[in-house]
């Protein structure tokens, strides 16, 4: 990121532009140049939004777009164990009845990735006051809620689809009579493990309703900590205009 500077606003601060061709790679370096910009213009005058170009506008939406795709994808393949270690169908630390703190541990375990970074994401809310900088953060925003929701429909109907065709009765029983016939295992092995199918393919249903909460959740962490910034700052600008 190059810098250029004009004539500056009453502080005397200057105009930084992006330079044309570099795009932020992820979530990190897009917060970075956020932060840059929101300085500059809170030391000087407020970038024109025209300098803030198509091509910008995209690279920060498939920024936010990718943060939310991918790192939901963890949450939602932790969550069907989640829920069986809930279940007790899925033993935690050698055994299947959990302690409270154990069940408390596993479910940090699966969201607490979500949730620090949609935290760590929402830094960007300070930032949502200027002209460029407004614009960026609004353009991660739309990423992150375009990524979020696509993900969490996505996993929806795949843990659905798990649910209702790759572990069905009908197919499980075909396919573990297939192993059975063939004698590529014992017999008790293929038994045990029909049975563990059946229990287990329950946790999907409950599994695709959790990511759904888990979705909403990181979405709105950053949300509404820029719904916040955006009533202080009209509480200031009416308090600005009252005196």
């Amino acid at each position: 990121m190059s810098k250029s500077s004009s004539s500056g606003g009453d502080k005397g601060g200057g105009v930084y532009l992006s330079q044309q061709g570099q795009k932020p790679k992820n979530i990190f370096e897009a917060l970075n140049e956020l932060e840059f910009f929101a300085a500059s213009e809170s030391e000087g005058e407020p970038i024109p939004e025209k300098f803030f170009t198509i091509k910008q506008r995209l690279d920060f939406m498939e920024v936010g777009f990718k943060s939310a795709f991918l790192s939901g994808m963890i949450t939602a393949l932790l969550s069907p164990f989640m829920i069986g270690v809930f279940e007790k169908i899925i033993p935690v630390f050698g055994t299947y009845n959990s302690s409270i703190l154990d069940q408390i541990y596993v479910f940090l375990l699966t969201v607490g990735f979500a949730i620090g970074y949609g935290i760590f994401i929402s830094r960007m809310a300070k930032c949502y006051k200027y002209g460029v900088s407004k614009e960026m953060a609004k353009n991660i925003m739309i990423g992150l809620w375009t990524g979020g929701l696509l993900k969490m429909f996505f996993v929806f109907l795949l843990f659905h689809f798990i649910y209702f065709q790759v572990l069905s009765p009908e197919w499980c029983k075909k396919a573990f009579v297939y192993l059975y016939e063939k004698k590529w295992v014992s017999d008790s092995l293929v038994i045990d493990a029909y049975k563990f199918i059946l229990e287990f393919r329950k946790v999907f249903l409950t599994a695709a309703w959790f990511v759904v909460g888990t979705t909403l959740a990181f979405l709105l962490i950053p949300t509404l900590r820029i719904l916040k910034v955006k009533w202080e700052v009209r509480k200031e600008r009416q308090a600005q205009t009252l005196e």
